[in-house]
């Protein structure tokens, strides 16, 4: 991922003149760790209608993402005097703008050439060459998140074979809460043995990869699988104060318009829809659910930790946990063994950490004349949201 080249501190040397270092210490001192989601309206949404069975949102009419690139403004890199400047982040991906900032009485501001940049350098032409003095600012974007290539050895399981990720890349830094990484992307997953791909048979979600065997007959115990896959490390958000606030909508219905007023770090490109899910606590809820035609049936809040009973339906019939059903991605209660009938209720008791869905924002674009550029959003409670909005291709 992204990496600070000055490891003591998340706060550059050099004095930013737009202060985004200000704005994102204030976070990281007195913010949360959350996972950041970000949304994509899926291809199956036609005329604001979701097709229940797409394979690609699980009906959702959304699919999630994480941010693979950021951006940074016009940030007071180092350089020495020569035409090499040194940015605080790297991998760089992309140099969108180099320039010196003097007064007009020494000069006024230059605006460089990039000839060309590396991973953690970027070279520059034009003239005056500048001095070591001088403030050089570069706004640019660097790829943010991490790599990893692993070698898994296959065991036969039912129908389908599961993957953690190691524990040496699963928590996240050094902390007490048991706070850990995210897949963001399976790049690829092959059975080198076989010399077969099986990216089409993944599922993935927070620390797992699930494969779906059904179908892959020449599958074998001692079947090596190679693994390459990106993952992303939690940030940072600030709560402002909780909020249960109404208001009277023109159509005369009161709706909660938001819990939780909040500021993300300036490199977060947030939206409307976008989830944000609080990964310190945990919450114990229940809830009354109707078995539907699907392998799975979808739990009310996003990201559920762990099923704490088994489960009886309205008929007293009771299923095992981990041999009839199992968690699988952010929320689908999904049945492997014996399963309700479809149309019968049955009951939950569940453990799952706080998501709150992007309600609005009042974000502001970085600039030197925008000194503070807070990204104030509003959050509503994913329960509270979830199939009341209806979903617009933008």
């Amino acid at each position: 991922m992204g990496i600070n080249k000055n490891p003591s501190t998340d706060t550059p040397l050099f004095n930013i003149t737009a202060r985004p270092n200000e704005h994102d210490a204030v976070i990281g001192r007195q913010g949360q760790w959350v996972r950041f989601l970000h949304r994509k309206i899926c291809t199956c949404v036609k005329n604001g209608e979701t097709d229940m069975y797409c394979k690609t949102c699980n009906g959702r009419g959304e699919t999630y993402y994480f941010q693979s690139e950021k951006q940074v403004a016009e940030e007071d890199s180092p350089h020495f005097g020569q035409n090499v400047i040194y940015p605080y982040w790297h991998p760089i991906t992309k140099v969108i703008k180099v320039q010196r900032k003097l007064a007009e009485i020494q000069g006024g501001n230059v605006n460089y050439q990039v000839k060309n940049f590396t991973d953690k350098e970027i070279y520059i032409t034009g003239s005056p060459t500048p001095k070591h003095y001088e403030m050089i600012q570069c706004t640019y974007k660097f790829f943010n998140l991490n790599e990893k290539e692993l070698n898994i050895i296959y065991v036969l399981n039912e129908n389908k074979f599961e993957i953690d990720l190691p524990i040496d890349i699963q928590n996240a830094r050094s902390n007490y809460y048991g706070v850990k990484n995210s897949i963001a992307k399976v790049v690829e997953f092959t059975n080198i043995t076989k010399e077969e791909s099986y990216l089409d048979n993944i599922t993935y979600a927070k620390q797992h990869i699930y494969l779906d065997t059904t179908g892959l007959t020449n599958l074998e115990d001692g079947d090596v699988f190679y693994i390459k896959l990106q993952y992303a490390e939690p940030e940072y958000l600030a709560t402002q104060q909780l909020r249960m606030d109404k208001m009277l909508e023109k159509w005369g219905s009161d709706i909660e318009t938001g819990d939780v007023d909040a500021t993300v770090p300036s490199m977060v490109d947030i939206k409307e829809g976008d989830l944000v899910t609080f990964l310190i606590s945990a919450q114990t809820s229940d809830f009354l659910m109707k078995r539907t035609r699907k392998e799975y049936d979808e739990i009310p809040e996003f990201d559920v930790i762990e099923i704490l009973e088994n489960i009886k339906d309205e008929d007293g019939v009771e299923y095992i946990k981990d041999t009839d059903f199992e968690i699988r991605e952010y929320n689908n209660l999904f049945w492997k063994g014996n399963s309700p009938a479809v149309g019968k209720k049955y009951n939950i008791v569940f453990t799952y950490k706080l998501t709150y869905r992007v309600f609005r924002g009042n974000i502001r674009h970085i600039t030197n004349e925008n000194q503070r550029f807070p990204k104030n959003v509003l959050l509503r409670k994913y329960n509270r949201v979830i199939n009341k909005e209806p979903l617009v291709v933008q």
